[in-house]
C-alpha cells in the first residue's frame, strides 16, 4: 500500500511520465499491463494519456505529488478515479523507471 503523501516516490517517478506515455501507446493491447488503467484517444484530450474511461490526464496525478498533495486529495478532486487505479499507475511507472535505469 502506498503512503498517503508519497513525496519521495513522486520525486523518483516524476521523470517516468515519459515512460508512462510510451507504455500508454500500448493501451489498445489488452495484454499490456497499462491497458486496464490508462487509455490514449487522439480524439479526446488531444491524445494525452488519461485514466481509463475518463478525461483525467495521468499527468494530473504527478502534478499533485509535485505540489506535495496527498492521494486522498487527488481522489476527492477526481471522483471517477479509484485508489486502485492510482496505485496501479504508480506501480507501473516505478517499474518503468527501474527498467530504464537497468538498461
Amino acid at each position: 500500500m502506498l503512503k498517503e503523501s508519497p513525496h519521495e516516490c513522486a520525486k523518483s517517478i516524476r521523470g517516468s511520465f515519459a515512460c508512462c506515455q510510451q507504455y500508454c501507446m500500448e493501451q489498445s493491447n489488452p495484454q499490456s499491463p497499462w491497458y486496464p488503467y490508462v487509455w490514449v484517444d487522439p480524439e479526446r484530450m488531444g491524445g494525452v494519456p488519461c485514466f481509463r474511461d475518463t478525461r483525467v490526464p495521468i499527468k494530473n496525478l504527478f502534478d499533485y505529488f509535485e505540489e506535495g498533495l496527498p492521494i486522498s486529495e487527488f481522489l476527492e478532486d477526481f471522483p471517477p478515479i479509484t485508489r486502485e487505479q492510482v496505485e496501479a499507475v504508480l506501480r507501473l511507472a516505478a517499474q518503468s523507471v527501474n527498467q530504464a535505469a537497468a538498461a
